[in-house]
C-alpha cells in the first residue's frame, strides 16, 4: 500500500470520537443448525437468514458509488478489445448477494440493501443443501465499482444435521451431545406451526408487542432467571449453565432490550404438557425441542392469537396440561456474527476483505508484559492500537498474534485526549462539564435552555375501516427558553416549513443510507411530529421557529387505525439539526386508545379510576352545537376567556367548598379526590393564571340538566362526558359561547328538578398532559444526539439511616451526573428507571460557601440538574431542600415542584403560583398540603 495512505493519529482520533459516523457494519444472524435435505426432500433453513446494515458511513460510500458511476457515465467509451469485455462489466451501484460457501453450484439470491430498513430477510423457501459436509456458512457478497474483486462477508459456521434433537426429547444432559443444548445467556429464535403442513409464524417484536410474522422474526437472549422471590421486571440475577425443562427463564430482545416476564419452560409432548417438571432433573433444552412458556405463577401459557402473542389456558389435570397447538413454540439457537470497516485515507483498490476478527484477549502470564489477540484472518498488515496507541508486535500466526503490554503513562501521553465513559462511548476530554459553566447556567437556566412542551390530550379514540376518529384535543408543540435564539441563528433567514403537511421524508432513522439527489444541506432545525408506536403513519411538519414558538396541529390530521392490539400511545416530535446525523426524537406522556367515547354517568364503583377527572388536575372544555359541526374550544387570550376554534387551553379544575358569598371567593378550601357532579368547581388557566367565578359542574343529558345533583352521590365527571357549569349566582345561567364570547346564559325550566339548556352550554372535558423537555449544550455542540432526555419523576430520601438519596424517572444511564446546586452526587447503584446516590450534608453541598445557594430564615434549597458525560445540561424542576443549617448538618427535606400553574420566567421556582381572577379581583392559591386545607388571600407577586 502506498504510504500516504496510511492512517495518521488525527484521522483515527475523529474515528474513535464517534465510530458510528463513520462505520460501514454488516450484522448476519443466522440458525446455528441446518437440517441437510435428502433425496428430493429439501429442507429450507429455519428462521431465514437475517441481513442488517449499520452505521452512517453506508451513506458516503452509497453517494460515492453514484458520482462514481455518473462521472463513468460522463467519459467517452472506448472499443472494446474483446467480446468479453461486454461480460466483465458490472452494474455501476452497489449491490449484495447471498451465496453458502463452499457450495458455489448453489444460486446466489440479490438482497434488497440499502434499503429504508436497511434488513433483508431471505425467502423462507430460497436456502437449502445437499451436501455431506459437516459444517457450512453463508457467504455475503459486496460488489462496487471501484473493486475489481468482490468482498465476502461470512458468517459463523452452521452445523449440518440429518434430523432434528426434538425426536430426542427425552434425553438427559449425558446422553445429548451439549453442542445441541441451549446454553443461558444464549441467543434463539422462536417459531409455531398449528400443523405440520402450515407455514412457521415467528416471534417478532414491533414497538413493545411481541406479534406473528410469516416472514420476520427476532432474536432474544435467554436467560435461566435465578428464583430469588424479586419480581422486579428491570433487574434480575441470572445462572450461566444450560437451561432445563422446568426452569424459569426470561427472554430479552437482542436489539430492543425489551423483556419478557419471568416465565418457566416446559416440554411438550403430543400436545401435553405433564407436571411437575423440575430443572433438577437435568432434561436440557435442545435445539427444535419443542416447549410451552408458562408464566411464573399462573396456569396459562404464551401462545398466537390472530395478530399478538397472548396468554391462554389450557386443560387441566392433577398431572398434566393439554395445551392447543398455538401454545407449542420451537426453539432454535442463533448466531450472530458483525462486521465493520472504514476507508479513512479515502477508497483503497483492494478489497476490505478479509476483514480481521478478534474473539478474545489475555495478558500472558506468569510477568504480564504482553498481551494475545485470538481471533481469524489476523496479518502482517494490520496494526492493533490501544486509543491512540500503535502496540509493538511481538509474535503473529493467522489466529493468534502478541503484542508489548505497554504502561498505563505510555498509553495515556498519546490517548490523553480520549476517554470512555462507563457505557464504553468515546468523547473528548474538553466536553467535561465544568462547575463555572454549571454555576453560569444556575444563576439564570432560562438563559440557556432550549425547551420543548408537548401538550395533549390524555385519551385518543380508534379508527375503524374508511373512518378517521382525529384527535378531539389537537396537540399543541410550543418552545420555550433563549437557548433556542442561539440554535436558530438569524431568524429573517429561517423559511417556514409548511404546517400540517405530511412529510415526504423516509421517518426511518437509517433512511439516510439512501442517497438523496438533493446533495444540499439543511440550514435550519425542522421539526416533525407522528404518533409512536404506528411509523406507518405519515409524519407532520410543525411551524416552530425563533419567532413562532407554538403551533397546534392541524385538527384534521393525526388520528390512529384499529392495527394491533395496542393500549397506549405517544406522540412523537422528532426534531432535525444539521450538524446532527439522526433526528432526535421526543415523546409525550402516554395517551390512553379507547374504541369509542363515552357519556354515560356511572358510580364511582363502577368507573376505572383512570378516567375520573381529579382536583388539581387539568382539562381541556370544548363544546360542538352538532355532531358535524367544527369544535369551540375554550380559549385564554388577552386576559380573558374566549372561543376558539383552532387554540385551546389548558385550564386546572378545581373542586372547592360552596361559599355563601359568591363575590368574596378570595379564601377558599381545596378538596382533594375526584371532581363529582352537583360540586363547586373553580377553573384556573395553567399559564396566565386567570380563573372564572365559581360554578357547580353539572350532568347533561340530552340536553337536560337534573338539578338534584349532589356531589354526596359520588357521581365522579370522566373523560369525555358532556357537562355544564351552572353559576351559583343565578342558577338559571350557565357558561355558554355567545355571539363568540364565553358568558353566562339562561336556561329553560322544565319543571322544578330539570332545565333544557342549549348546545352552546354543553362542554365536552377532556384531561390533558404535558410533557417538557429542557436542554443545554454548555460546552458546545456534541456530535451525538441529546435525546433521549434523563427524566426525573420521583425522588425519595432512603430509610431508615438517610444516608442515600433515590431517584425515580426515565432513561438513566452510567453516563448522566446527578448535582445538588453545584455538588455533584456520588452514584451507589443505577438502573434504567431508578438511580440511588450517596446523600450528602449540608455542609458538603454549601462548599465552597461563596458560591452557594441564598439563605433564608434558615433555609436553603438547591435545584437538581443532570449533566451528560459530553458536557449537556438538562433542566429539572426539583429542588432539595435544607433546614435547620445552623450546624452546617441540616436537616434534609425533598421538596416536591407543584403544578406548574403558570410558565415562570425563572424555569427554578419550588412552589409556583397560581394567579386567580375572579373579576377584577386577583387572590394566591398556596399548594395543598392536607384535605381542606385554607387558603389565605396574600399580595399577589407581579410576573
Amino acid at each position: 500500500m502506498a504510504a500516504e495512505m496510511t492512517v495518521t493519529r488525527e484521522k483515527l482520533a475523529e474515528y474513535l470520537a464517534d465510530p458510528n459516523k463513520f462505520d460501514c457494519g454488516i450484522v448476519i444472524r443466522n440458525s446455528k443448525f441446518i437440517l441437510r435435505s435428502i433425496g428430493k426432500t429439501k429442507r429450507h433453513f429455519y428462521p431465514p437468514p437475517q441481513i442488517s446494515l449499520f452505521g452512517n458511513g453506508w451513506r458516503k460510500l452509497v453517494e460515492g458509488t453514484e458520482q462514481t458511476s455518473k462521472s463513468t457515465a460522463d467519459q467517452p467509451s472506448e472499443q472494446p478489445t474483446s467480446s468479453s469485455a461486454s461480460k466483465t462489466r458490472r452494474e455501476p451501484k452497489l449491490r449484495f448477494t447471498l451465496g453458502i460457501d463452499t457450495f458455489p453450484a448453489l444460486k446466489a439470491f440479490r438482497l434488497d440493501l440499502p434499503s429504508n430498513s436497511n434488513t433483508h430477510t431471505v425467502e423462507k423457501e430460497a436456502l437449502y443443501i445437499f451436501s455431506a459436509e459437516s459444517y457450512a456458512s453463508l457467504k455475503v457478497n459486496m460488489e462496487r465499482p471501484a473493486k475489481q474483486d468482490l468482498e465476502f462477508f461470512l458468517s459463523k459456521q452452521m452445523k449440518l444435521i440429518a434430523h432434528s434433537t426434538s425426536q430426542r426429547n427425552r434425553e438427559s444432559a449425558k446422553s445429548v451431545s451439549t453442542d445441541f443444548c441451549i446454553r443461558s445467556g444464549s441467543t434463539v429464535a422462536l417459531y409455531n406451526k398449528i400443523s405440520n403442513h402450515a407455514p412457521c409464524r415467528y416471534v417478532h417484536v414491533v414497538g413493545d408487542l411481541y406479534v406473528p410474522n410469516f416472514k420476520f422474526w427476532s432474536s432474544f437472549t435467554i436467560y435461566h432467571a435465578k428464583d430469588d422471590g424479586k419480581a422486579n421486571p428491570l433487574t434480575f440475577n441470572y445462572t450461566a449453565d444450560y437451561i432445563n425443562f422446568g426452569d424459569t427463564v426470561r427472554l430479552l430482545d437482542s436489539v430492543t432490550g425489551i423483556s419478557s416476564p419471568d416465565m418457566r419452560i416446559l416440554q411438550v409432548e403430543n400436545g401435553r404438557v405433564k407436571l411437575p417438571q423440575s430443572g433438577d432433573k437435568k432434561l436440557p433444552v435442545c435445539e427444535r425441542n419443542q416447549c410451552a412458556f408458562q408464566p411464573v405463577g399462573e396456569n396459562s401459557y404464551l401462545s398466537l392469537h390472530s395478530d399478538v402473542i397472548l396468554n391462554d389456558f389450557g386443560v387441566v389435570d392433577e398431572s398434566s396440561h393439554t395445551i392447543k397447538s398455538i401454545s407449542t413454540w420451537t426453539i432454535i439457537p442463533i448466531d450472530t456474527t458483525e462486521y465493520r470497516f472504514y476507508e479513512a485515507m479515502g477508497p483503497v483498490p483492494n478489497p476490505v476483505t478479509p476483514a480481521p476478527m478478534i474473539t478474545g484477549m489475555e495478558v500472558v502470564k506468569p510477568d504480564g508484559t504482553a498481551i494475545e489477540f485470538k481471533g481469524s484472518n489476523l496479518g502482517a498488515e494490520h496494526k492493533f492500537w490501544l486509543g491512540l496507541y500503535e502496540l509493538s508486535r511481538l509474535l503473529l500466526s493467522p489466529e493468534r498474534t502478541t503484542f508489548t503490554l505497554p504502561k498505563y503513562d505510555d498509553v495515556l501521553n498519546v490517548s490523553g485526549s480520549l476517554h470512555r465513559s462507563d457505557d464504553g462511548q468515546a468523547m473528548a476530554a474538553e466536553n467535561n462539564l465544568t462547575r463555572a459553566k454549571l454555576a453560569e447556567y444556575l444563576i439564570d437556566p432560562d438563559k440557556f435552555d432550549c425547551g420543548i412542551s408537548i401538550s395533549h390530550s390524555t385519551v385518543l379514540i380508534k379508527s375503524y375501516g374508511k373512518t378517521r376518529r382525529y384527535l378531539c384535543i389537537p396537540p399543541r408543540i410550543s418552545l420555550f427558553g433563549d437557548g433556542w435564539k442561539k440554535r436558530f441563528g438569524n431568524p429573517e433567514k429561517t423559511s417556514k416549513s409548511a404546517a400540517g403537511q405530511p412529510s415526504k421524508q423516509p421517518t426511518s432513522s437509517n433512511a439516510s443510507l439512501v442517497p438523496s439527489n438533493n446533495k444540499s444541506q439543511p440550514s435550519k432545525i425542522g421539526f416533525k411530529i407522528g404518533i409512536d408506536p404506528f411509523p406507518a403513519l405519515e409524519e407532520h411538519s410543525l411551524d416552530l421557529s425563533s419567532k413562532k414558538k407554538t403551533h397546534t396541529v392541524d385538527k384534521k390530521v393525526l388520528y390512529v387505525t384499529d392495527c394491533g392490539k395496542h393500549v397506549h400511545a405517544s406522540l412523537k416530535v422528532s426534531m432535525e439539526r444539521p450538524a446532527k446525523q439522526n433526528p432526535e426524537f421526543f415523546p409525550s406522556k402516554p395517551m390512553k386508545i379507547v374504541p369509542k367515547a363515552s357519556n354515560r354517568r356511572e358510580s364511582i364503583k363502577s368507573v376505572s379510576n383512570d378516567a375520573c377527572i381529579r382536583s388539581g388536575s387539568t382539562v381541556a372544555l370544548y363544546s360542538k352545537i352538532s355532531d358535524y359541526a367544527p369544535a369551540q374550544y375554550l380559549h385564554v387570550a388577552n386576559g380573558g376567556f374566549l372561543p376558539s376554534d383552532d387554540n385551546w387551553s389548558s385550564v386546572v379544575i378545581y373542586h372547592v367548598l360552596e361559599n355563601s358569598d359568591p363575590a368574596k371567593s378570595i379564601n377558599f378550601v381545596i378538596k382533594e379526590g375526584f371532581v363529582y357532579y352537583g360540586a363547586v368547581v373553580k377553573l384556573v388557566d395553567s399559564i396566565t393564571g386567570n380563573g372564572l367565578p365559581d360554578m357547580r359542574i353539572m350532568y347533561v343529558e340530552n340536553g337536560i340538566v337534573k338539578l338534584n345533583q349532589s356531589e354526596d352521590q359520588k357521581m365522579p365527571v370522566c373523560q369525555q362526558n358532556r357537562c355544564a357549569f351552572q353559576m351559583l349566582d343565578n342558577p338559571n345561567n350557565y357558561l355558554s359561547i355567545v355571539s363568540n364570547k364565553i358568558v353566562p346564559a339562561g336556561a329553560t325550566n322544565i319543571d322544578e328538578s330539570s332545565h333544557t339548556i342549549k348546545t352552546i352550554a354543553t362542554w365536552n372535558i377532556m384531561p390533558t398532559d404535558e410533557t417538557k423537555y429542557r436542554f443545554y449544550e454548555a460546552m458546545g455542540p456534541v456530535p451525538s444526539p441529546v435525546t433521549p432526555v434523563p427524566m426525573i419523576t420521583g425522588i425519595e430520601v432512603v430509610e431508615p439511616d438517610r444516608t442515600a438519596i433515590e431517584f425515580k424517572g426515565s432513561n438513566f444511564g452510567a453516563e448522566h451526573k446527578f448535582w445538588l446546586g453545584l455538588y455533584e452526587l456520588s452514584r451507589l447503584s443505577l438502573e434504567p428507571e431508578r438511580i440511588t446516590c450517596t446523600l450528602p450534608t449540608y455542609a458538603q453541598v454549601s462548599s465552597p460557601r461563596e458560591k452557594s445557594f441564598t439563605e433564608v430564615n434558615g433555609q436553603v434549597s438547591f435545584p437538581i440538574t443532570i449533566t451528560r458525560s459530553d458536557g449537556v445540561v438538562y433542566g429539572t424542576t426539583y429542588y432539595f431542600h435544607y433546614y435547620k443549617i445552623a450546624d452546617d448538618n441540616g436537616v434534609p427535606a425533598f421538596v416536591n415542584p407543584f403544578t406548574e400553574f403558570k410558565r415562570p420566567k425563572s424555569l427554578r421556582r419550588v412552589w409556583p403560583e397560581a394567579l386567580v381572577q375572579t373579576g377584577p379581583i386577583k387572590i394566591q392559591i398556596s399548594p395543598p398540603k392536607k384535605k381542606g386545607r385554607k387558603s389565605s388571600a396574600k399580595s399577589a407577586p407581579t410576573e
